[in-house]
């Protein structure tokens, strides 16, 4: 499932929220992106028939889970900008960040968990 960064962001308001209301919905995309009534009913409509979301009895639900949405867009972007290599990707990610000790800690406990599977 592929989303528009669009797409992405409204999902990210409703997995935040849900199960929400359409009419909550509109209110809040109208605050945080200045959108129209019209403009977040064609996004629930649009994400509805790729069933993304449901929209049961005016009242809006994800199909389609974060943990799901994030997994697909990071592998696809670890395929297709760095050719699947993962080592790749990690190098380019931290060239220019500063990881605090707790960060550290937690990508060598996923390590080493990893190695254990």
């Amino acid at each position: 499932m592929r989303l528009t960064s669009a797409e992405f962001r409204f999902m990210d308001l409703l997995w935040e929220r849900e199960p929400v209301s359409s009419g909550e919905l509109v209110a809040v995309c109208d605050q945080k992106f200045g959108w129209k009534k019209s403009t977040t009913y064609t996004f629930i409509k649009r994400l509805q028939e790729k069933g993304v979301i449901a929209n049961e009895k005016s009242i809006v639900r994800a199909l389609y889970k974060r943990d799901e949405c994030e997994r697909e867009e990071s592998s696809e972007v670890v395929d297709q900008v760095f050719k699947g290599s993962l080592p790749q990707f990690v190098t380019a990610f931290l060239q220019d960040r500063k990881l605090s000790e707790k960060e550290i800690d937690e990508l060598k406990d996923l390590l080493d968990r990893q190695k254990k599977k």
